[in-house]
């Protein structure tokens, strides 16, 4: 097996493989649910100051003697200054925008903190501001989650690769360097 060419994965996807909960639902959701939940997404980055950048697309690639994983995403909207980095992960809900930001998922947080720690390599910051926006469909009221400062040299992507990563990235065998863990903490 060629371990030089890296194995790509989406934040995405490693937050849902990585903190896969028990779940009854299928996760399915509706071609209309899913417009709407863009057309929200989108009407909330319109509503940021010019200096607002929506979309930024971040990767990180991690490196171990075994493999080489290049982890990408795009972050929902980035705000710089000359005294801080602000990003914004928009998750749009069907219930009240306050009952979700009281109660996140933690899914969601994981997504931002991964992005905010790809956003501080990339870029060499000292540090971010997350911030995580809840959004009501049809009523669009927002709620967001109270703010936090993630250092530089926060560990996010520790990893020690596990059997349900390595089998969505289609490598049957590693060997017997690799099995338990990825810790986003």
């Amino acid at each position: 097996m060629d371990t030089t060419k890296p194995h790509r994965i989406s934040v995405k996807n490693l937050i849902d493989i990585c903190l896969k909960q028990g779940d009854l639902s299928s996760g399915y959701v509706s071609r209309s649910r899913a417009l709407d939940g863009i057309r929200e997404h989108t009407r909330q980055q319109g509503m940021r100051p010019d200096n607002y950048q929506k979309e930024v697309p971040v990767s990180i690639t991690i490196e171990k003697p075994f493999i080489t994983l290049e982890i990408f995403g795009r972050i929902d909207g980035v705000l710089e200054s000359d005294k801080e980095t602000m990003i914004e992960e928009i998750k749009t809900c069907l219930v009240p925008a306050g009952e979700k930001a009281q109660n996140p998922s933690p899914m969601h947080l994981a997504q931002l903190k991964c992005y905010g720690h790809m956003l501080v390599q990339q870029k060499d910051l000292d540090s971010v501001i997350l911030q995580l926006t809840y959004v009501r469909i049809g009523s669009q009221t927002t709620a967001e989650v109270k703010k936090t400062t993630l250092p530089k040299n926060w560990p996010c992507f520790s990893i020690i690769l596990r059997a349900d990563i390595l089998k969505h990235l289609k490598i049957s065998r590693l060997g017997k360097r690799c099995g338990t863990v990825l810790l986003i903490t």
